[in-house]
Protein backbone atom coordinates (compact mmCIF):
# COMPACT_ATOMS: atom_id res chain seq x y z
CA UNK A 1 0.00 0.00 0.00
CA UNK A 2 0.93 3.55 -0.70
CA UNK A 3 1.18 6.31 1.75
CA UNK A 4 -1.74 7.85 0.62
CA UNK A 5 -3.62 5.27 0.60
CA UNK A 6 -2.78 4.44 4.69
CA UNK A 7 -5.00 7.38 5.48
CA UNK A 8 -8.22 6.25 3.48
CA UNK A 9 -10.93 4.22 4.95
CA UNK A 10 -11.05 0.64 3.53
CA UNK A 11 -14.48 1.50 1.10
CA UNK A 12 -12.22 4.01 -0.25
CA UNK A 13 -9.25 1.83 -0.78
CA UNK A 14 -10.92 -0.13 -3.14
CA UNK A 15 -11.86 2.51 -5.40
CA UNK A 16 -9.51 3.70 -8.33
CA UNK A 17 -7.61 6.32 -8.56
CA UNK A 18 -9.66 6.88 -11.75
CA UNK A 19 -13.10 6.04 -10.12
CA UNK A 20 -11.94 8.78 -7.34
CA UNK A 21 -10.83 11.75 -9.76
CA UNK A 22 -14.83 11.06 -11.43
CA UNK A 23 -16.08 11.49 -8.61
CA UNK A 24 -14.46 14.19 -7.59
CA UNK A 25 -15.00 15.91 -11.20
CA UNK A 26 -18.93 14.45 -10.84
CA UNK A 27 -18.60 16.27 -6.96
CA UNK A 28 -17.11 20.07 -8.23
CA UNK A 29 -19.81 19.62 -11.25
CA UNK A 30 -22.83 19.38 -9.07
CA UNK A 31 -21.79 21.05 -5.64
CA UNK A 32 -24.20 23.54 -4.43
CA UNK A 33 -22.66 27.01 -3.96
CA UNK A 34 -22.93 29.19 -1.06
CA UNK A 35 -22.57 32.34 -3.16
CA UNK A 36 -25.09 31.34 -5.57
CA UNK A 37 -27.82 30.60 -3.41
CA UNK A 38 -27.58 34.64 -1.37
CA UNK A 39 -27.37 35.91 -4.75
CA UNK A 40 -30.91 33.89 -5.67
CA UNK A 41 -31.77 35.02 -2.34
CA UNK A 42 -31.68 38.51 -2.63
CA UNK A 43 -32.52 38.63 -6.25
CA UNK A 44 -35.60 36.05 -6.22
CA UNK A 45 -35.88 34.91 -2.56
CA UNK A 46 -38.98 36.50 -2.27
CA UNK A 47 -39.98 33.09 -5.36
CA UNK A 48 -37.97 30.57 -3.28
CA UNK A 49 -35.97 29.92 -6.01
CA UNK A 50 -33.06 29.85 -3.52
CA UNK A 51 -34.85 27.38 -1.88
CA UNK A 52 -35.29 25.57 -4.55
CA UNK A 53 -31.88 25.75 -5.81
CA UNK A 54 -30.81 23.96 -2.80
CA UNK A 55 -33.30 21.20 -2.89
CA UNK A 56 -35.82 22.19 -0.72
CA UNK A 57 -39.13 22.34 -3.46
CA UNK A 58 -41.50 22.11 -1.48
CA UNK A 59 -40.40 25.17 0.88
CA UNK A 60 -39.74 26.24 -2.46
CA UNK A 61 -42.98 26.07 -4.52
CA UNK A 62 -45.02 27.14 -0.82
CA UNK A 63 -43.22 30.36 -0.66
CA UNK A 64 -43.84 30.89 -4.55
CA UNK A 65 -47.72 30.13 -3.69
CA UNK A 66 -47.51 32.48 -0.59
CA UNK A 67 -45.85 35.11 -3.17
CA UNK A 68 -49.08 34.74 -5.12
CA UNK A 69 -51.85 34.62 -2.94
CA UNK A 70 -50.23 37.68 -0.92
CA UNK A 71 -50.04 39.26 -4.28
CA UNK A 72 -54.22 38.48 -5.27
CA UNK A 73 -55.04 39.54 -1.57
CA UNK A 74 -53.11 42.95 -1.60
CA UNK A 75 -56.22 44.73 -2.17
CA UNK A 76 -57.98 43.60 0.72
CA UNK A 77 -54.87 44.63 2.44
CA UNK A 78 -54.99 40.82 3.77
CA UNK A 79 -52.41 40.06 1.29
CA UNK A 80 -49.69 42.72 3.71
CA UNK A 81 -49.97 39.48 6.33
CA UNK A 82 -48.49 37.44 3.57
CA UNK A 83 -46.13 39.35 3.06
CA UNK A 84 -44.59 40.20 6.46
CA UNK A 85 -44.45 36.44 6.95
CA UNK A 86 -42.87 35.96 3.52
CA UNK A 87 -40.23 38.84 4.55
CA UNK A 88 -39.78 36.75 8.27
CA UNK A 89 -39.07 33.70 6.26
CA UNK A 90 -36.33 35.11 4.25
CA UNK A 91 -34.82 36.89 7.27
CA UNK A 92 -34.37 33.66 9.30
CA UNK A 93 -32.77 31.97 5.66
CA UNK A 94 -30.18 34.26 5.52
CA UNK A 95 -28.54 32.66 8.15
CA UNK A 96 -30.07 29.00 7.43
CA UNK A 97 -28.30 28.98 4.07
CA UNK A 98 -24.75 28.04 5.05
CA UNK A 99 -26.06 24.72 6.73
CA UNK A 100 -28.68 24.44 3.71
CA UNK A 101 -25.66 24.35 1.65
CA UNK A 102 -23.32 22.03 3.36
CA UNK A 103 -26.09 19.76 3.54
CA UNK A 104 -26.94 19.37 0.37
CA UNK A 105 -23.54 19.16 -0.26
CA UNK A 106 -22.73 15.94 2.11
CA UNK A 107 -25.93 14.41 0.58
CA UNK A 108 -24.30 14.39 -2.63
CA UNK A 109 -20.44 12.73 -1.24
CA UNK A 110 -23.41 10.37 0.00
CA UNK A 111 -24.15 9.14 -2.93
CA UNK A 112 -21.21 9.57 -4.89
CA UNK A 113 -19.89 7.30 -2.57
CA UNK A 114 -22.52 4.68 -2.57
Amino acid sequence: MSRDEDFLRPEERRTSGTDQTVMMMRYDNEKKSALLAYLLWFFLGWFGVHRMYLGSWVSGLIMLALNGISAALVFLLVGYLGYALLALWLLLDLFLIPGMVRRRNEELIGRLTR
